[in-house]
């Protein structure tokens, strides 16, 4: 398959053929996706087999496109066999900054870390993290309810738990969502 495709651009680069702007962010925008991580520009070129200027023009492109539709969209609708685009300014939570978002959703359904967030923000504190640095804590019903859906796992060792990769990505996101955790040193679940 990747061999046809490299004989399509060969004959394409043979015939004259220019790789349209569309055509090329789209290579580009791929290339970076299916990667998952950074990549250099020559990688870039020479995967996507597009010259060197074309890569730097499309990215340069592509990020400016990306900050300009942070705040604002484009919608496209047919009257009258005719196309007409519009430039809109976004809407709803997305057009609001990071930090106000964060208190919306605060406000709204998290207005109070649970018992639950306070223990992970406590074992992420405490940096248990893997089985050697398990804590010892009784099986209450809120650690059982993390150890169920794979937040924290109990050591074979010692019988401590720690925190599961997931279990640190949601510890990471309360201290986001309530900064106030990040003075609590140890968090609360010590007390609860």
């Amino acid at each position: 398959m990747v061999s046809r495709q490299k004989q399509e651009l060969a004959s394409k680069k043979e015939e004259g053929a220019r790789t349209s702007l569309v055509e090329a962010c789209g290579r580009i925008f791929r290339c970076l996706r299916e990667a998952g991580k950074p990549v250099t520009v020559s990688e870039l070129v020479r995967v996507t087999q597009l010259n060197r200027k074309t890569v730097d023009k499309c990215t340069e492109f592509l990020q400016l496109i990306q900050k300009e539709l942070e705040r604002d969209k484009i919608t496209s609708s047919e009257v009258n066999h005719l196309r007409l685009v519009k430039l809109e300014p976004r809407v709803g939570m997305l057009s609001l900054p990071e930090k106000t978002q964060r208190l919306i959703i605060r406000t709204l359904y998290y207005p109070e870390p649970s018992e639950e967030v306070y223990l992970l923000v406590h074992l992420y504190h405490r940096k248990a993290v893997d089985a050697r640095h398990a804590i010892g804590m009784p099986k209450t019903k809120p650690v059982q309810k993390l150890i169920k859906s794979g937040q924290i796992i109990e050591s074979a060792r010692n019988g401590g738990i720690y925190l599961s990769s997931e279990g640190m990505k949601v510890a990471k996101g309360a201290l986001t969502i309530y900064p106030a955790l990040k003075n609590t040193g140890s968090g609360k679940s010590s007390n609860r």
